[in-house]
């Protein structure tokens, strides 16, 4: 969790600099990972490559503080919006 600080202060000095500049309004960015791993471990203990990812994205015109897309009800093998945490 102390990595989330460096990107955070990053995030934070670019947003500074974009404002300072008259930039921020007219800026999106946009980051993304197709990697993920399982959510279970495997049996040494480690997790396996899966699928998924994670995006966020922040900039002067995005309306933030909403999660779009669906959450699952739960992470069991089955659920009902067909996520599968198999890992073949």
């Amino acid at each position: 969790i102390s990595n989330f600080s460096h990107i955070n202060d990053a995030i934070e000095a670019f947003v500074t600099e974009l404002q300072f500049l008259g930039l921020w309004e007219s800026t999106v960015v946009v980051q993304f990972s197709e990697f993920a791993r399982t959510l279970s471990p495997n049996s040494g203990s480690g997790t396996e490559h899966a699928w998924g990812g994670q995006h966020f994205m922040f900039g002067g015109p995005v309306k933030g503080g909403q999660v779009l897309g669906h959450y699952p009800s739960d992470f069991e093998e089955g659920d009902a919006k067909g996520i599968a945490l198999s890992r073949g």
